[in-house]
């Protein structure tokens, strides 16, 4: 979580006791570049006892794109999380 925080520039690392209490869980969207680095494109934060999307942000709280906001929509979908809110959420 610390190192989703520093390199998204946002306070993802403050959630901590969410995920240690079983609250929350965090996920990072990944995208592999054709040089072969990982880019950071997305932190989402998911209600784990409603399996509901909460938050999703990218780099310095900004909203997610359009193609990181399909990815994250298919990603909810296969793994019965609620992202019926992604629009909202991301913004």
């Amino acid at each position: 979580l610390a190192l989703e925080g520093k390199e998204m520039h946002h306070c993802v690392a403050s959630y901590g006791g969410d995920c240690l209490s079983g609250t929350s869980s965090i996920w990072s969207l990944r995208v592999i570049e054709f040089d072969g680095r990982s880019v950071r494109k997305a932190t989402i934060e998911i209600n784990r006892r409603q399996r509901r999307m909460v938050q999703v942000k990218a780099c310095w709280n900004e909203p997610i794109d359009d193609d990181a906001a399909k990815v994250i929509s298919r990603w909810a979908m296969a793994n019965r999380i609620d992202a019926a809110n992604l629009g909202n959420i991301s913004q």
